[in-house]
């Protein structure tokens, strides 16, 4: 089996993206929009009203805080609670996750650059696109949907109508919302201190 954390001795990959244009477009696509720390992923009864969370999805980027929790609690966020509403938490774990190390979304999509090369310009995608498919439905399963297409057991199309669990969007409605166009975007544009380090 190949050991997906190891570096591999290959030809570099363009890995160059906009951090900014990036984490808009994920609230974008993950929140409305909504810079919001404390923003959960409530069901509602056809009145609005808040009833049941849809998932432990956390803040503009909806971490899913079981996913994180032991990384996490070495920076001292010991709860779901205390992740709630916590920004610098949330932005640091976003620029953790941007860092091209193993197992982060950098380091994941450029593995996936060199895997499928050829996959990825069928369905015409950038490698900025390639970490929000890592944020959005993991690196496991963009391994396996672009697998299936290599070996010709999807289609192109079946790659883009596909959705990575119950409820959520395809991943050809997931891109379209993280594309959106700048001006779409301008109540959303980070500051200096928006950036944990």
């Amino acid at each position: 089996l190949k050991d997906f954390n190891k570096p591999e001795e290959e030809e570099d990959v363009d890995i160059s993206f906009d951090v900014e244009d990036f984490r808009t477009g994920i609230i974008e696509v993950e929140a409305s929009g909504r810079k919001d720390y404390s923003l959960l992923p409530w069901n509602r009864d056809k009145f609005g009203n808040n009833t049941t969370l849809r998932s432990s999805a956390v803040g503009p980027y909806q971490f899913l805080y079981g996913t994180h929790k032991d990384l996490l609690k070495k920076w001292g966020i010991n709860s779901k609670d205390e992740f709630i509403g916590n920004k610098v938490a949330q932005e640091k774990l976003m620029s953790y996750m941007l860092e091209d190390k193993p197992g982060r979304y950098t380091f994941m999509a450029k593995a996936l650059m060199r895997d499928f090369k050829d996959e990825i310009l069928d369905i015409g995608v950038t490698f900025e696109d390639l970490l929000a498919f890592e944020h959005f439905a993991g690196h496991g399963t963009i391994r396996k949907l672009l697998k299936k297409l290599k070996n010709k057991e999807i289609t192109v199309q079946e790659f883009w109508d596909s959705s990575p669990g119950v409820g959520n969007h395809t991943m050809a409605k997931y891109i379209e919302i993280f594309r959106m166009e700048p001006e779409f975007n301008q109540h959303l544009k980070f500051t200096e201190e928006d950036y944990i380090r």
